[in-house]
């Protein structure tokens, strides 16, 4: 499947804050990174439980939200597409982020950095497509 470079352009504003910090979206990414840093080093499942549960209501909050780049945008198929694949990599990202509150929950905290590898992967995948070099 080929990606217009405008539908790639645009999605890199939807998958990272970029200059849109100031935005509400840009905000909650913002909350969201920590709390992935937060999972990333945490090693007391019950706190590591929250972290990720908290990190779900960020993803769940900024799923239906359009970025301040795709406001401007013409309404139209690129604009749509755009906003597909940043529902569907926030969709993986929110699936991930509860096998990892279940993981912790099972104190199972090989399960949990694996789960968390994966997260990471699909954040750069989503980086690397998406993002403008």
């Amino acid at each position: 499947m080929k990606i217009s470079f405008a539908v790639v352009s645009l999605v890199a504003a939807l998958v990272l804050p970029g200059s849109a910090d100031d935005t509400e979206l840009g905000k909650k990414m913002e909350e969201l990174n920590e709390h992935y840093k937060s999972i990333r080093r945490e090693d007391d499942p019950a706190k590591g439980a929250i972290s990720a549960r908290e990190a779900q209501k960020l993803v769940a909050a900024s799923l239906n939200m359009t970025p301040a780049m795709l406001t401007q945008m013409k309404d139209g198929p690129a604009k749509q597409n755009a906003l597909a694949i940043y529902r569907q990599m926030m969709g993986q990202s929110y699936v991930l982020l509860c096998q990892i509150e279940q993981a912790y929950l099972a104190k199972d905290m090989d399960k949990v950095k694996e789960l968390y590898d994966q997260l990471k992967s699909v954040r750069k995948d989503g980086h690397d497509k998406f993002i403008e070099k």
